[in-house]
């Protein structure tokens, strides 16, 4: 049997995408936010690769993590506001990613991989108090970090035809603590 390397990519469709950011939100803002809203941000991918062997290819992505928010308010401080104050928190992220992905045929059709890689990754958060102190100031902090971390995922691919094919995945990215899970389309060019 002849294998042929092929290139594939995908536009990602997230079923449940980042978890982390939001539940780090919340153990920020936790104790001084009273009623702390989190709505699952909406994330997406798209990723190409090149497969080098049949059961070895490697990937690189570009992942937006949407954008997490908590909300709610902080209690009235004596000596510094009568009322409580209006405040918020939000998180956003983005990253590159580069991964080795190892498969194995379970069918003609299906096949089930793992992949382990690096993230180079972006955050950019902002905390905003509304009327704050004798004055009503609104004040907004705004902090952005980086780094490059391990990324590491698991997924099956259903093969439609030799082209397209439907795939499913797990992934964690360390440094963000978030975990994406994801259905998508694939087509292989050749």
């Amino acid at each position: 049997m002849k294998t042929v390397p092929a290139l594939f990519m995908v536009v990602r469709v997230l079923v449940n995408p980042a978890t982390g950011s939001c539940d780090a939100l919340k153990d920020q803002v936790g104790a001084l936010l009273n009623d702390v809203e989190c709505p699952t941000p909406s994330a997406w991918k798209v990723f190409g690769g090149y497969q080098i062997a049949p059961n070895l290819a490697v990937e690189g992505a570009y992942v937006d993590f949407g954008e997490a928010a908590a909300d709610g308010a902080i209690p009235a401080v004596l000596g510094l506001n009568k009322v409580a104050n209006p405040a918020s928190l939000t998180s956003q992220a983005t990253g590159f990613n580069v991964a080795g992905v190892a498969s194995t045929p379970v069918t003609e059709e299906v096949s089930v991989f793992g992949k382990a890689g690096l993230m180079m990754w972006e955050k950019e958060s902002a905390a905003t108090i509304e009327n704050f102190g004798p004055s009503a100031t609104t004040i907004t902090q705004k902090t952005t970090t980086d780094g490059v971390d391990l990324s590491l995922g698991a997924g099956a691919e259903y093969k439609i035809d030799d082209n397209w094919g439907v795939r499913g995945e797990l992934e964690h990215f360390n440094g963000l603590n978030n975990n994406l899970y994801s259905v998508g389309a694939t087509f292989s060019t050749f």
